[in-house]
């Protein structure tokens, strides 16, 4: 498989690229103008296939539907001759058809944009000919904040448009996420259970990973050959060695906030509470924590409910000031992610 065709840019090739991988779910991070959107797009429209492009909140689709120099499809009518437009559905906020609007006279439909945060919380549309779901810059960048329930709102959007297809005998819808290297600790990972992959693929600096068993395909754009012709730009040039480089061009997760990882005997510890998925243990010699999944020994036991979390978060709040002074061991980082969600929550 191709990361990117030979000219640099992301491969999208049903035949030597990343679509060529029989994942039927695609997790993509790469840097900052690489050609992403781009080059994903181009290929779904030259293979007519019909689509559900998203962004995160309404927002952000009203903002790209509002001006040309905001489409994503612009670039790629400039470069085509083609004429994709967006048009408004009317009475719902963040919703448009996307129309190729070459023929004037005769339009046609080629696929709605609209966001998780929309789809998310509604239930039976239909869009039984989609065939490929498109979430674009799914990672939020420093100045925005993940909505409630942003992970599980796409499972329900997946559930939603694919709905029994498969068990038909007809073939699954593709849902292709596609990001900058912002953070890990994003709903869509903890979601789909793949933060502690996607940490072990970039310290072993593995590109793509399939996993089989789950029908999931993550992709790394780390060597992208446009990032490496970015980085003698002027922006880049003045920015080299800061977080905003290495976010965009070299595809670090540079601002990951992560506390001490490893796997612990648990026979140094006593169980002090569980909480949704996590347990947590007390060290038997000294004051620090140790976080895991595997509970040994009798504690208290709290469910992810509101006024449950409300009652773990009163009764345990010693937890948190132990946590802020780096007194908690994790035995992976999405436990740490978790942890930090349930005081948010």
């Amino acid at each position: 498989m191709r990361l990117f065709d030979n000219d640099g840019w992301p491969n999208f090739s049903e035949t030597d690229g990343i679509l060529s991988s029989p994942a039927n779910i695609i997790m993509i991070w790469g840097g900052r103008g690489t050609g992403k959107t781009y080059t994903c797009l181009k290929d779904t429209l030259d293979a007519g296939k019909d689509f559900l492009f998203l962004r995160r909140t309404p927002g952000q689709v009203d903002t790209i539907a509002a001006d040309p120099s905001m489409w994503p499809f612009s670039p790629i009518n400039r470069d085509t001759g083609r004429l994709i437009m967006p048009e408004r559905v009317k009475g719902l906020r963040g919703m448009y058809r996307i129309m190729d609007e070459q023929d004037p006279d005769n339009p046609q439909q080629v696929g709605v944009v609209s966001s998780v945060v929309t789809l998310g919380r509604t239930r039976g549309f239909s869009s039984n000919t989609t065939e490929r779901i498109i979430l674009d810059e799914y990672q939020k960048d420093e100045l925005d904040y993940y909505r409630k329930g942003e992970g599980l709102g796409l499972a329900n959007i997946y559930e939603t448009v694919n709905r029994n297809r498969e068990l038909r005998g007809k073939e699954p819808c593709k849902l292709i996420l596609m990001s900058n290297a912002v953070g890990m600790a994003n709903p869509y990972y903890m979601q789909w259970d793949v933060v502690d992959i996607i940490d072990k693929m970039i310290g072993t600096r593995r590109r793509w990973m399939y996993l089989p068993d789950r029908g999931i395909m993550l992709v790394d754009l780390a060597d992208s050959p446009i990032a490496a012709r970015k980085k003698d730009t002027a922006l880049y040039r003045s920015l080299a060695g800061t977080d905003f480089y290495r976010s965009a061009l070299e595809n670090q997760y540079a601002g990951e906030e992560k506390s001490r990882t490893e796997s612990r005997d648990l026979i140094q510890y006593r169980p002090v509470v569980c909480v949704g998925r996590l347990c947590i243990y007390r060290h038997k010699s000294n004051d620090s924590y140790y976080v895991c999944e595997h509970m040994s020994g009798a504690a208290p036991v709290y469910g992810t409910g509101h006024y449950d979390l409300l009652r773990f978060r009163l009764r345990y709040a010693r937890l948190y000031d132990s946590y802020m002074a780096r007194k908690i061991i994790f035995e992976r980082y999405s436990d740490e992610i978790y942890f930090r969600q349930i005081w948010e929550a």
